[in-house]
């Protein structure tokens, strides 16, 4: 996750890709519906480079992109989910992705996380609006949350259901490993 970080999201170039970072930020959580359920603990590491980035980089229109395409799905995954426990109708089409979304942006204290990156000695002053408002849109997700005494539970995962799915590696010719 290290090399999406700094390597790809953050990378200093003389000549910058920004269309390869602005496309990973859309696509992002799509592309992870492939590998749903996962543990909680998992879709922290996944997310990490992307809250590193908010602190850190320069590019508002990626900063932007983050907000929307990543953290604001997550705020209407977790409104979704509130609203499924409580026996309404959600919006969200796939269960599973709400299920995982929905429940790691209530489990996983993204707002106390917010808060913290925004007052980091790290973070840029003009990176510091944006991760306060995200403060404020998960602060208040997760005191409906609690206000709502709907129970959190994280999402079952089989280790063992996708095993059948693991590719077997081919070596390349000329290449030892």
């Amino acid at each position: 996750m290290l090399g999406l970080e700094e390597k790809t999201l953050l990378s200093v170039d003389k000549c910058p890709a920004q269309g390869i970072k602005y496309h990973i930020t859309e696509v992002y959580l799509e592309e992870l519906k492939l590998y749903l359920p996962i543990m909680l603990e998992n879709f922290k590491v996944l997310l990490k480079p992307f809250f590193s980035v908010i602190g850190k980089s320069h590019d508002k229109v990626l900063l932007n992109k983050i907000k929307t395409y990543m953290l604001g799905r997550l705020v209407e995954h977790g409104n979704g989910y509130l609203k499924t426990k409580k026996g309404g109708d959600s919006d969200v089409k796939s269960f599973v992705e709400l299920e995982v979304y929905g429940a790691a942006t209530l489990k996983l204290g993204f707002s106390m996380k917010f808060f913290e990156l925004g007052l980091s000695s790290d973070c840029l002053q003009g990176n510091c609006k944006v991760l306060f408002s995200l403060h404020d849109y998960f602060l208040k997700l997760e005191k409906g949350a609690a206000n709502s005494r709907v129970e959190v539970v994280s999402p079952e995962v089989n280790e063992d259901a996708n095993m059948d799915d693991v590719h077997e590696l081919v070596p390349i010719n000329g290449v030892e490993t």
